[in-house]
């Protein structure tokens, strides 16, 4: 019985696959062409490069598209949260973006620029000035100014505080400046340079003064059990040795 059940199946394949013979024999060249076409579209995958960002803006910052292909603020980020950015080149040069509508809660709507984006495993898109590409989170250590080159004699206007995170460029530092970026509503950030020693891209050293800056900013809203469990964190993150500038 298990032969013949086997030999049934057999058959019963052979004779699907000869009526798909017949069938296609039948099509009209424009059908084969469209059917090739529709194939090729179904398989073809475009794999981006990843490089790696950072957040440099605080706030509603990652969008999904709803069932009219509109963005729809979806996730929050804080500065300083790492993303990877979809580049088309290895180099980060060519960021995938895309131009859609963009609906907010009020149902105001307005086209812009979108720029792909991966945040804890999950795809999103992001305005382009939300984030900086090819760089890794930085924090400040002490007050400064910010230079507009790799030399003392650039110094402008704008300042940082102590405990600010920025995002910094992966290259090496030069002439002892990193390259930074800001926010200032420029895509994927303002260039500027902050002095090498003033900054540490140390994990335990961010998290300590994100946590010390989350805690201010929080203030009589923070219930008290959830304070007593940050003040914990810093507590221990303190008792590393962390590069926090100063004496």
């Amino acid at each position: 019985m298990k032969k013949t059940a086997r030999l049934a199946a057999a058959l019963a394949v052979c004779a699907l696959a000869l009526c798909g013979c017949s069938e296609k024999k039948a099509q009209s060249p424009q059908e084969a062409e469209t059917e090739q076409e529709e194939v090729s579209q179904a398989v073809e995958t475009i794999h981006y490069a990843k490089i790696g960002g950072t957040m440099i803006y605080s706030g509603w910052t990652l969008y999904l598209e709803n069932d009219e292909g509109k963005m729809i603020a979806s996730a929050e980020t804080r500065a300083g949260d790492i993303v990877e950015v979809s580049c088309e080149g290895e180099d980060g040069a060519n960021p995938v973006e895309k131009e859609a509508i963009r609906r907010l809660q009020s149902g105001k709507e307005e086209p812009l620029t979108f720029a792909k984006v991966t945040f804890d495993g999950e795809d999103y898109w992001t305005r382009p000035i939300f984030v900086a590409k090819s760089c890794i989170p930085c924090v400040a250590l002490n007050d400064g100014r910010l230079f507009s080159a790799p030399d003392m004699a650039t110094m402008t206007k704008n300042a940082v505080k102590q405990s600010e995170l920025l995002a910094m460029s992966t290259e090496d530092a030069e002439n002892g400046f990193n390259r930074v970026f800001i926010y200032d509503g420029t895509p994927y950030g303002k260039e500027m340079y902050i002095q090498a020693s003033s900054t540490s891209t140390d994990f335990d050293t961010i998290e300590w003064y994100a946590t010390e800056k989350r805690i201010a900013e929080l203030g009589d809203d923070l219930k008290p059990e959830v304070k007593a469990e940050l003040e914990d964190i810093l507590g221990y993150i303190g008792s590393l040795d962390l590069h926090t500038g100063g004496d």
